[in-house]
């Protein structure tokens, strides 16, 4: 009789993380996913079709569970200033969880360009959100082409702020306050 695995993907999403982040991405190997995860090689190939598919998937469900974060931050009755800074600031602190090893990935080719989509429009659908908030608390509008450019340049700072200072977590994140709230009032109207 088969052994029955409980949350099957959910233990081997998180050994995905922990390797990934805890080793070099070179260590990522099938058969250490299935060591960490306590998984059969074959097991996690029944699940798995190759490491590629596992890892997109482990990072999915990663970046997921930091959506339901931000959401979260999204659902609040903060000022509109209050809750881009917050929004950044949690932003920052989900990317340290996986200590930037995401942009590595991608770079590898280890993430399908399908699941780096999928997180891309996770993030450009929060970012309306926020600017759509933006507009209505102040009257501000900021053409799609603006916006664009501080999506992309809030998120390269955060990304950059955990790759190059990972060490210096209260500095990064006052930074990004202090930041987050410079783009937004030099930014064109």
């Amino acid at each position: 009789m088969p052994k029955i695995i409980k949350d099957v993907e959910q233990s081997v999403f998180k050994a995905v993380m922990d390797v990934v982040t805890s080793e070099e991405i070179d260590q990522l190997s099938m058969k250490r996913i299935a060591k960490s995860s306590g998984i059969a090689v074959g097991t996690l190939y029944n699940y798995f079709p190759d490491r590629e598919d596992l890892v997109s998937k482990a990072i999915l469900y990663s970046w997921n569970q930091s959506f339901q974060t931000l959401d979260a931050i999204l659902a609040q009755s903060n000022d509109s200033i209050a809750k881009w800074t917050t929004f950044h600031e949690t932003l920052y602190l989900e990317m340290m969880k996986r200590k930037g090893v995401g942009h590595e990935l991608i770079r590898q080719q280890v993430i399908s360009d399908e699941v780096n989509q999928e997180i891309l429009d996770g993030l450009s659908s929060r970012y309306r959100y926020l600017f759509e908030e933006l507009s209505n608390a102040t009257d501000k509008t900021f053409s799609e082409q603006t916006r664009r450019r501080i999506q992309e340049t809030l998120v390269s700072t955060v990304l950059r702020l955990t790759i190059t200072f990972p060490d210096d977590d209260q500095a990064n994140r006052d930074y990004l306050k202090q930041f987050t709230r410079v783009i937004l009032t030099i930014a064109d109207n």
